[in-house]
C-alpha cells in the first residue's frame, strides 16, 4: 500500500493508497493515543494506592512460583524482572525484532530466478546468519554478570555457588538468542523458496551458533567483567568484548565451511536429503564439536577467572 501510495505522488496523483495509508496511520495515532491515556491513568493510581497483590486480590504469578522453587528459579525471576524494567534492556528485545523482520523482508525482495540463484542466496544467508546472531549477543549475553554491579559482591555472601550463578546467565542468554536463532534459521530459507534439506541445515546451524554465542558471551564476560559500568553498552568496550567478538566471527565462519558442503551437493548433484546421506552423521558430530568445545572453554574459563574474585 505504502508503494502504491508513493509511486503515485511520484507521478503527481493522489490514488486510493495514498487516502487509505492516511485513514490507517491516523487511525494507529488514534488507538496509541488511547492506550497511552489508559496505560497512564492505571499506572498513577496504582502508583497511589499500592500494588493489586499487595492488597490481596490476585494470586502469585509464575515469576513468584519461580522464586519459590529454590535458588535457579529465584535468579531467574530477578533477572527477568529487572531486564523488562530497564527501558534500555527490553527496547534491545524490540530492536532484535526489528532486525529480524528486516532481514528476511530484504531477502523477498531479491531478484531470484533459476534454482542455483536460490542456492547460492541460502548460502550467503547461513554465512550472514551467524553474524547476526553474534552481533546481537554482544548486547544480549555478554554483559549479562556485569551487570549485577555491586550487587555480585552480595550474592557471594548468600547460598549462591559461582557454578549456578554462572549457569543461570548462560541459561538466560539462550532465552533470548534461541528464538532469534530459530526464527531466522526457520524463516530465511521459506522466503528464499529452498527445499527441506537446506531448511534443516540453516535451523541446525541456527542452533549451534545461538548455543556458541551464548556460551562465549557468558564465559568470557564473566572472564573480563566490568561491574563499574553505567549501562549495557559500555561493558563489552573491553578486552574480554572485542575476544568474544573475534571468537564469535571465527566460529560464524566455522559453520559456513561446515554449511559450504550441503550446499555444494545441493548445487551440483541435486541432493535433496544430505542429513540421511552416509556423510549426515559425521557432518552432525562435526558441527556438536564445533559448538560444544567453545561453549565448553568459554564457560570454564569464565568460572576460574569468578573464582579468582
Amino acid at each position: 500500500m505504502a508503494q502504491q501510495a508513493l509511486k503515485g505522488l511520484g507521478q503527481g496523483q493522489v490514488g486510493e493508497a495514498f487516502w487509505l495509508l492516511l485513514l490507517l496511520a491516523g487511525g494507529l495515532l488514534v488507538l496509541v493515543g488511547l492506550l497511552a491515556g489508559y496505560a497512564y491513568q492505571q499506572g498513577w493510581v496504582r502508583a497511589l494506592e499500592g500494588s493489586v497483590r499487595e492488597r490481596g486480590m490476585q494470586g502469585p504469578g509464575l515469576l513468584d512460583r519461580w522464586t519459590m522453587s529454590g535458588v535457579v528459579g529465584a535468579l531467574w525471576a530477578r533477572d527477568l524482572r529487572l531486564f523488562f524494567r530497564d527501558a534500555n534492556q527490553a527496547a534491545q528485545l524490540v530492536l532484535v525484532g526489528v532486525l529480524v523482520l528486516l532481514y528476511t523482508t530484504s531477502l523477498q525482495y531479491l531478484p531470484l530466478g533459476e534454482v542455483r540463484f536460490q542456492l547460492v542466496a541460502g548460502f550467503m544467508h547461513l554465512a550472514f546468519q551467524g553474524f547476526v546472531i553474534g552481533g546481537v549477543g554482544v548486547r544480549l549475553a555478554y554483559p549479562l554478570l556485569s551487570l549485577e554491579g555491586p550487587s555480585y559482591w552480595m550474592l557471594q555472601t548468600g547460598p549462591v555457588s559461582k557454578q549456578t550463578l554462572l549457569l543461570t546467565r548462560f541459561a538466560l542468554a539462550l532465552f533470548f538468542l534461541l528464538p532469534l536463532g530459530l526464527t531466522l534459521g526457520y524463516l530465511s530459507p521459506k522466503v528464499l523458496g529452498l527445499d527441506a534439506n537446506l531448511t534443516q541445515i540453516s535451523l541446525l546451524l541456527a542452533l549451534a551458533s545461538a548455543l556458541a554465542t551464548a556460551g562465549l558471551g557468558v564465559g568470557l564476560g564473566a572472564a573480563y567483567p566490568k561491574f563499574d559500568a553505567a549501562n549495557p553498552a559500555e561493558v563489552p568496550l573491553s578486552t574480554g568484548g572485542f575476544l568474544y567478538m573475534a571468537l564469535t566471527l571465527l566460529h560464524a565462519g566455522m559453520l559456513v565451511l561446515l554449511a559450504s558442503r550441503p550446499v555444494y551437493l545441493a548445487l551440483v548433484e541435486r541432493q535433496s536429503s544430505y542429513l540421511t546421506s552416509p556423510e549426515g552423521p559425521l557432518w552432525l558430530l562435526v558441527l556438536v564439536l564445533v559448538t560444544l568445545v567453545p561453549v565448553g572453554l568459554a564457560l570454564g574459563f569464565g568460572y576460574l577467572r569468578m573464582g579468582e574474585r
